[in-house]
């Protein structure tokens, strides 16, 4: 299972990762807090802050989808 801690931080990145989601073939989830949405619908990813951290999850292989998440893993480390 690859996990990564991230954090979205605006619209843009929402919409990018729900586009890489929505090429791969394997189930993508986001947590934040108690709550676990489809990191394919936009809906879902939206209705978590945007500004906190989450844990993105997902069984498969897809670099595109783990460069943008390693990314955006490398950002939350820099926010407190």
């Amino acid at each position: 299972m690859n996990e990564y801690r991230i954090i979205l931080g605006n619209f843009d990145n929402a919409r990018k990762l729900c586009e890489l989601a929505n090429e791969c073939s394997f189930d993508i989830d986001l947590k934040y807090r108690n709550v676990v949405v489809d990191a394919k619908s936009i809906l879902g990813v939206l209705s978590i802050d945007l500004r906190n951290k989450a844990l993105l999850c997902f069984d498969g292989e897809n670099e595109e989808l783990s460069a943008f998440a390693s990314k955006l893993e490398k950002a939350a480390q820099h926010i407190a």
